[in-house]
């Protein structure tokens, strides 16, 4: 009886809770933000909205190609020091929502840094979805917020 509560437990922390799943992704953009944008989650389903984000991002260079009669493109805005990185680790599919895996990657340990507030960007292409979006960054730096 034990070894299968530990068998199943041991399933559920490499696959995730039940019900979900990993939804492929590909990232179009990351970096530090230019200007002034704000934190959170945004979305764009059409090419002209697509351009909007890019632009109001400061982004440069060509607005990527999408097919968005299967996929979307989710942007997130957040985080803080100038010397930290974030990664998109996972897009899981739940039974009520869409979530964002972000890690915060960290400097080495005696790195020396400009402690700034910058924020950070990821934007990313995902399959189309009604369901809300949310993004989740373990560290306790920001969870939660809902884009629909």
């Amino acid at each position: 009886m034990r070894l299968r509560w530990l068998a199943a437990l041991a399933l559920t922390w490499v696959w995730g809770p039940a019900g979900a799943a990993d939804l492929p992704f590909k990232v179009l953009s990351t970096g530090k933000v230019q200007g002034r944008v704000e934190a959170g989650l945004s979305q764009a389903r059409d090419r002209k909205a697509l351009a909007q984000m890019w632009s109001r991002m400061g982004l440069t260079g060509a607005v990527p190609k999408v097919n968005f009669k299967q996929r979307m493109v989710v942007a997130w805005v957040g985080g803080g020091s100038a010397c930290d990185k974030y990664v998109l680790a996972h897009v899981r599919d739940n039974t009520g929502d869409v979530v964002l895996e972000i890690e915060r990657v960290q400097p080495p340990p005696g790195h020396m840094c400009i402690m700034m507030f910058v924020p950070s960007r990821i934007v990313a292409s995902i399959p189309i979805t009604s369901k809300a979006i949310r993004f989740n960054v373990p560290d306790g730096s920001g969870a939660g917020a809902e884009s629909r």
